[in-house]
């Protein structure tokens, strides 16, 4: 939630489903479009590679995107999608 880096250090960022089980998504959101520059890209997993990975645990799990309003739609595939920074 808190990463040692500074504002803006990475040009991508890959999640591996992280972001749908901690505690606080939204902060965890944050925390990454924090440390991403700006025209980064940040390709994470779609809701549908996470039912199929964890088709319980991932029931009605999806990712509060207004929270990181400076990530943007990109690219969407049917198990990863990516955002860039504004």
């Amino acid at each position: 939630m808190n990463m040692p880096f500074p504002d803006e250090s990475f040009d991508v960022i890959f999640d591996f489903g992280t972001c749908y089980y901690t505690t606080h998504p939204e902060q965890a959101l944050r925390e990454i479009e924090r440390v991403l520059k700006t025209d980064g890209l940040f390709v994470h997993e779609t809701p549908i590679a996470q039912f199929i990975s964890h088709p319980i645990r991932s029931s009605h799990r999806s990712l509060p995107w207004h929270a990181a309003l400076r990530l943007c739609g990109e690219r969407n595939f049917l198990l990863w999608a990516s955002k860039r920074k504004q």
